[in-house]
């Protein structure tokens, strides 16, 4: 498996990122488009694509503070899934 970093809405796996986001999560629990693009520009913020042969699979969004990695979202789409 291979992690791919993005951080703008013009990156290849966002538009799949971001339709996997809204499916996975219900909308109180989901940033709004604007307020995910501007947190993404945060250094210690990671949008992670993960890929299998080069096929989008899911992500993982993250932070990476000084002592710890707090992982905010993850998911993995359905037919992936078992």
């Amino acid at each position: 498996m291979k992690r791919v970093s993005i951080k703008l809405e013009s990156d290849q796996y966002f538009d799949q990122t971001w339709k996997l986001y809204e499916y996975s999560f219900p909308e109180f629990m989901r940033r709004p488009k604007l307020d995910q693009l501007s947190i993404m520009q945060n250094p210690l913020y990671f949008c992670d694509v993960l890929l299998e042969e080069n096929e989008f699979v899911g992500f993982i969004f993250w932070w990476d503070f000084e002592n710890f990695r707090y992982v905010e979202y993850f998911a993995i789409g359905s037919d992936q899934r078992n």
